[in-house]
């Protein structure tokens, strides 16, 4: 798991698709890399926290309930990659908030945001506590 610092990373190839007609990283792809590399965070979490025991908490999900995105600089398809950082900032009972960097390969500062997710219960179509392994797994975040 790329985790250092109490940072987790994801490097992810930029794609000609993701342009606009200004000729940079469509402002919109922004959430899209966000939201990557937070599912990515979630999964390496989540495996590390059970380390090898069965997982029997049933299905369970998490829905986006707040962004703020600050844009700092353009991301250009010549950068090759969006470097996506996630740092855990608050753990409740039932959200999880995270400070995310979009950076380039160079270190050039692209993007700053913070996100709120709320644990999903999707029978209840509503909210619900986190769990004790996803608990684990975000502290695990948090500790290191």
């Amino acid at each position: 798991m790329p985790l250092a610092d109490g940072v987790h990373t994801l490097r992810i190839p930029l794609r000609y698709g993701d342009l606009d007609t200004l000729g940079h990283v469509n402002q919109s792809v922004y959430h899209q890399l966000m939201e990557l590399g937070r599912v990515r965070l979630i999964q390496e979490l989540l495996a590390a926290a059970a380390d090898g025991e069965p997982d029997d908490a049933g299905p369970r999900g998490w829905v986006l309930a707040r962004v703020e995105l600050d844009h700092r600089h353009e991301l250009l398809l010549d950068d090759g990659d969006a470097i996506v950082e996630h740092r855990l900032a608050r753990l409740g009972g039932s959200s999880v908030t995270l400070d995310c960097r979009i950076v380039t390969p160079a270190g050039v500062l692209v993007a700053e945001a913070r996100t709120v997710m709320v644990a999903w219960d999707g029978d209840a179509r509503g909210s619900r506590a986190i769990t004790e392994l996803e608990r684990r797994g975000f502290e695990l975040l948090a500790t290191t």
